[in-house]
């Protein structure tokens, strides 16, 4: 690129204080001011400033000499990250520029290439964005009185997410629960177990059972890596009762009298009633319905007791444990006495 300066016949080159070498690698400009009284035929060549300007000095007749700024570089880029990114999350678009210190200008951005936002004079210049669809950033450093502009320019590529996903099973249950994942569209449905806005890929699976209570999540993902909205089922499990192993107590009585029997170990769960019964496990005469039983059996009697849940687990009926009451025997009292008389 080369320009011409030429001016009358006496010249005084008046340059900034800075020197010629500082000027070049710093601002990238030569002031050219007021020339005056240079001899007629006066040639100077200068042909450095970052190997863009070349000024020619020649002979000229004109009085009265140019004066112009000139910028001899600036830049602009743009860049971002995460890119690309999923619907709904956010990205940050980063604008590097080198502007003139003299040369009045601005650095500037958009979103369309339409409408321009200032950036301010920091460089680089950091803005989070949280765009909707594939977007393109621009940026720009241009100068206020007709000088050069650079621009530069990012796309910033947006995935779509897979469609919500919706489980269903949730509630109180007896010992466990059967959950069931929809949804998802677009994506495939991962179990994320109790673990809320969970990204696991262990098991991709939309139906699971569940022993314990918590608040249980599925999410779909996308090939492109982008998760959906998860789907979630609160769970109450009840735990259900089992049989007794032993009754307690006094198992061997006199005829009439009582003795107290009592149902020992197992778990009674999240609630229970017991059943007691001296035909057989759950036959015959219902006898009681606590833990404990008190019996005056005559007879030798093989007792039996089970434990029945309640509530959601209504429907658990054990197995059975038993004891055998025996009768001890009572001595019969004499009818007479005989005297016996020994001469």
């Amino acid at each position: 690129m080369k320009k011409q300066y030429k001016i009358g016949h006496l010249f005084v080159l008046c340059m900034i204080t800075l020197s010629l070498n500082a000027m070049a690698s710093k601002s990238n400009f030569v002031l050219l001011t007021k020339c005056t009284d240079i001899q007629d035929n006066f040639k100077h060549n200068f042909n450095k400033l970052n190997s863009e300007y070349e000024f020619d000095w020649a002979e000229s007749k004109d009085p009265t000499p140019d004066v112009e700024m000139i910028k001899s570089f600036t830049s602009m880029s743009v860049s971002a990250s995460p890119n690309p990114v999923c619907a709904g999350s956010s990205v940050n678009v980063t604008w590097t520029f080198n502007r003139g210190n003299l040369l009045p200008g601005v650095a500037e951005y958009s979103t369309n290439n339409i409408s321009w936002s200032a950036l301010g004079t920091t460089s680089p210049k950091v803005i989070s964005f949280t765009p909707a669809s594939t977007t393109t950033y621009y940026g720009r450093v241009r100068s206020l009185n007709g000088g050069p502009t650079y621009s530069g320019q990012v796309t910033v590529t947006v995935n779509a997410v897979p469609g919500t996903t919706t489980v269903s099973g949730g509630g109180n249950y007896c010992g466990s629960a059967s959950l069931t994942a929809t949804g998802g569209a677009d994506g495939t449905i991962y179990w994320q177990n109790t673990t809320s806005t969970g990204t696991s890929t262990g098991t991709s699976s939309s139906s699971q059972t569940v022993t314990s209570t918590g608040t249980y999540y599925f999410r779909a993902r996308s090939g492109a890596g982008c998760w959906g909205v998860q789907g979630s089922a609160a769970v109450v499990i009840i735990t259900p009762p089992t049989a007794p192993t032993s009754i307690t107590g006094t198992a061997s009585v006199c005829s009439g009298n009582s003795t107290s029997l009592t149902a020992f170990g197992g778990i009674s769960g999240s609630g229970c009633t017991y059943q007691w019964y001296a035909g057989g496990c759950g036959s015959g005469t219902l006898l009681g319905t606590g833990v404990s039983l008190s019996v005056s059996p005559t007879v030798p009697t093989t007792y039996y007791v089970r434990r029945v849940g309640t509530s959601v687990c209504n429907g658990t009926v054990t197995g059975c444990a038993s004891v055998t009451v025996t009768i001890n025997s009572v001595s019969t009292p004499p009818t007479s006495v005989g005297i016996v008389i020994i001469p």
